[in-house]
Formats: C-alpha cells, sequence, structure tokens
C-alpha cells in the first residue's frame, strides 16, 4: 500500500509528510481553515495546525465538512477534496509507520462522499451562521459568486467571451504543448515530477488547478492575490508555465504573455525546460558508468524563483492597475 510515496521520519509531522507526498495544496489553507474554526469553540478540540490522521479529529473535519458545521465562507469544494485527500492518505501513513488501529474505530471515520444537494447544506449553514453573527465579519461585497460556488469567473471588466476556466481545462493538455525542451511560451499547464530516470514534466490534475485559482482574490488586491498565489501553490511542484497559465485566467484579456516574460524574469520560460547531460561516475569497484543527469529550474531552485516571483509579481501588478 502506498507505494511510491515515501515513509514519515521519526520527527516529522503529518502536515511536513504530506507537502513532501506533494499534497501540499491540501496542507494550507486546509488545515488552517479547520483550526481557525475550531479554536476558542468549546464544542469542537482545536485541530491541529501540523496535521493529525487521529481518527476522532478525522471524524471532526467530517463534520466540519460535510455537515454544516464549519466556516460558512469557506470553499466547499476545495474542504471536501481535502478531506478525500487526508482520508485517502490515513491508511498509507499508518501503514508506513506500522500503526494498529481497530477496524471498528477505522469504520467510524465517514468516507468521503459527494455532496449534489448543496442547497441544504448552504441553508443550515446560513442558519448557524446567523447565531455567530458576533464572530464572523461579512466578506466585502465584490460582485463575484462566493467562493462556495467553487466557481471561477474572469473579471467583471472582462468581456463575456472571454473562455470560462472549465472551458480552458476541461480538455487534457496535449503533450506536444510541453515545455520540455523547447523555448516556447506556451501556457499549458505542467507540473514537475522526479522519477527514478530523471525528471518528466507532465499536466497537473485540472481539479487542482481549478480549486487553486479559486481560492485566489482578484488581481486588484495585489499583495493578497500575491501572497495566497505563492502560499497555495508552494508545494504543488508548479513551473513557470503554470503561473503564466494562472496570471492569463486571473487577468483575462489584459494579459500580455511578452510582457509578463519581460517584466517577470522568473516567469522565462527558459527555467521550464529541463536539462539533460550525460555524467561519467566511478563506482566503488573502479569501473566507469554513465548516467544521464536532468536538472529542471523549478526543482533544484525552486526557492530562489519563488522568491524572485513574489517580488517581480508584486512589482508588475501594482502599476498594472494603475494604467
Amino acid at each position: 500500500m502506498g507505494q511510491g510515496y515515501p515513509k514519515p521520519e521519526p520527527s516529522e509531522s503529518p502536515k511536513q509528510w504530506m507537502d513532501r507526498c506533494g499534497w501540499g495544496f491540501y496542507t494550507e489553507p486546509w488545515l488552517s481553515n479547520l483550526a481557525g474554526w475550531t479554536e476558542g469553540q468549546s464544542q469542537w478540540r482545536n485541530f491541529p495546525r501540523e496535521g493529525t490522521f487521529d481518527p476522532g479529529f478525522l471524524q471532526s473535519a467530517y463534520k466540519l465538512t460535510y455537515e454544516g458545521y464549519g466556516d460558512p465562507e469557506w470553499n466547499d469544494q476545495y474542504m471536501m477534496n481535502g478531506y478525500d485527500t487526508w482520508y485517502t492518505m490515513s491508511s498509507i501513513w499508518r501503514d508506513k509507520k506500522g500503526i494498529f488501529t481497530p477496524k471498528t474505530v477505522l469504520k467510524s471515520v465517514p468516507k468521503p462522499k459527494s455532496r449534489s444537494n448543496t442547497a441544504r447544506k448552504a441553508d443550515k449553514r446560513g442558519s448557524l451562521a446567523a447565531a455567530k453573527t458576533t464572530m464572523i465579519s461579512p466578506p466585502p461585497y465584490t460582485g463575484l459568486p462566493p467562493a462556495a460556488s467553487c466557481s471561477v469567473s474572469a473579471s467583471p471588466t472582462v468581456p463575456s467571451i472571454y473562455p470560462s476556466l472549465t472551458e480552458m481545462i476541461k480538455t487534457k493538455p496535449d503533450p506536444s504543448d510541453s515545455t520540455e525542451g523547447t523555448t516556447s511560451a506556451s501556457n499549458v499547464a505542467a507540473v514537475w515530477v522526479a522519477k527514478p530516470r530523471g525528471i518528466e514534466i507532465i499536466p497537473p490534475s485540472p481539479s487542482v488547478l481549478k480549486d487553486l485559482i479559486s481560492l485566489l482574490p482578484e488581481v486588484d488586491k495585489p499583495l493578497q492575490f500575491v501572497d495566497m498565489l505563492l502560499r497555495s501553490s508552494r508545494h504543488c511542484q508548479l513551473i513557470g508555465a503554470d503561473y503564466r497559465f494562472i496570471l492569463q485566467i486571473k487577468m483575462g484579456l489584459s494579459y500580455d504573455d511578452d510582457e509578463i516574460i519581460e517584466k517577470i524574469p522568473a516567469l522565462d520560460p527558459k527555467h521550464d525546460i529541463v536539462h539533460t547531460e550525460t555524467v561519467k561516475e566511478e563506482t566503488d569497484d573502479k569501473k566507469t558508468r554513465t548516467r544521464i543527469k536532468t536538472r529542471l529550474a523549478w526543482k533544484d531552485d525552486q526557492e530562489e524563483l519563488l522568491i524572485h516571483l513574489k517580488q517581480q509579481l508584486t512589482k508588475y501588478i501594482v502599476p498594472y492597475l494603475l494604467v
């Protein structure tokens, strides 16, 4: 079970392990949402900010996510997808840690389920929210649909002829459009994956990409937009093509690919190329072996690129809003 996932280190928290497994998109802000909502409420145990696979806490997460006891301002689809991910990974965590849990306890943890009747959930949350008006501040009016609908649309200033996110990502990108081995400025979304034979770039899950974009505020709030973009994508293993794709969706017809690349060097397509070289090494028995070594800037220089991206993107968006 869980082949391909690393074994948790002795001092590693569930959040750190999930990040290392490539599920960082469902650690933040998923954990902070649960922790922030349960802190200070006597009927709930404080949900651990470092994450947990404890059956009792997973039961609480289910009730908060599916049964209307959580924050009415949460993105429902994102929280449900997050629960699905943590529920699935919990069995892998137990297996790799050698943790025995009785079947009766495991059966007490509700399985994820699809929610077709979201209206009933919204009504229940509305009644609960009314009793907590001293705790919840109403969100500022933006003219956009609420996050709970998990819909993403272009800026209100963009004509309706601009294609929706659903239309743009419903079809899996053609592998021939990959940025691997080319300097094309294509905005096809991609993700890097480290494999035994080297680094490969493949399309990410459309649902994960859609959830990520739905979490972002509009670009007319540049500081919040840049901060949320980097925090929510830090462990998604994206490359420059992905960030350009996201900016294209959020900026609509105002997006200019050439200008973005010029003003934000961190998003230059040259960083999206997988560089391959042949390396000769000497083995322990004094023999020489040849192996293929691959390098990708978004993997090997990720922290540095993200720092530059934050600075350059913020500097670019602020003047862009003043035009």
